[in-house]
C-alpha cells in the first residue's frame, strides 16, 4: 500500500472515516444519576450512526483504492456526496437528540467533527478533480459529472479493478 498516492483530500476523507469509527464506540447520549451511568453510542442509531459510518467507509474505500494499487474512476463528487450525507445524518442526530432524559455527550460532537473533516476532504478531492463551487450550484453540470463518472465506474467494476502497473 503506497500512501504517497493519496492527496490531502484523500487523507482527510480516510482520516475522518477512521476518526468516525472511533466515535462510534464513544458515548453519544448519556445520563448520570448518582452511582448509575447509562449511555448510548453511535451503534445504537442505525440511520444516523451506523449508516453514516458506512457512507464514510465507502468514501474512504473509494479514495484508498489507488494507494492499494487498484485503479478506479469514481467521480470525485461521489466522495463529496457520501461524506456530506454522512455529516447531514449526524447533524440530524444532534438536532433530534435521543430519549428524553438522555443528554448529548461528547461522542456525538466528535462524530460531527470527523464527518465534517471527511466532507472537507471530499470537497478538496472534488476541487483537485477540476470541480468548483460553481459546479455545485449548477445541477446540470453535477448531473453530467455524475453520469459520466458512474458510467466509467460501472465499466471499471464490470472489467474488474485493474492494477495501476499496467
Amino acid at each position: 500500500m503506497d500512501i504517497s498516492k493519496l492527496s490531502k483530500g484523500d487523507r482527510l476523507v480516510a482520516g475522518g472515516a477512521v476518526a468516525f469509527l472511533v466515535t462510534m464506540f464513544l458515548p453519544w447520549f448519556s445520563i448520570s444519576i448518582g452511582p448509575i451511568d447509562y449511555s448510548r453510542n453511535g451503534w445504537h442509531f442505525i440511520i444516523t450512526g451506523t449508516l453514516a459510518f458506512l457512507l464514510l467507509l465507502a468514501a474512504a474505500v473509494l479514495v484508498g483504492l489507488p494507494a492499494a494499487g487498484k485503479s478506479i474512476n469514481a467521480p470525485a463528487i461521489t466522495v463529496l456526496a457520501l461524506a456530506a450525507l454522512s455529516l447531514i445524518l449526524v447533524l440530524l442526530r444532534v438536532l433530534i437528540g435521543d430519549e428524553d432524559p438522555l443528554g448529548r455527550s461528547f461522542g456525538v460532537f466528535v462524530a460531527v467533527v470527523a464527518a465534517g473533516a471527511a466532507t472537507f476532504g471530499g470537497f478538496l478531492k472534488f476541487k483537485e478533480g477540476g470541480g468548483s463551487l460553481q459546479d455545485l450550484k449548477d445541477p446540470s453540470k453535477m448531473k453530467d459529472q455524475m453520469q459520466s463518472g458512474f458510467q466509467t465506474l460501472a465499466k471499471d467494476l464490470k472489467d474488474g479493478l485493474g492494477d495501476d502497473k499496467k
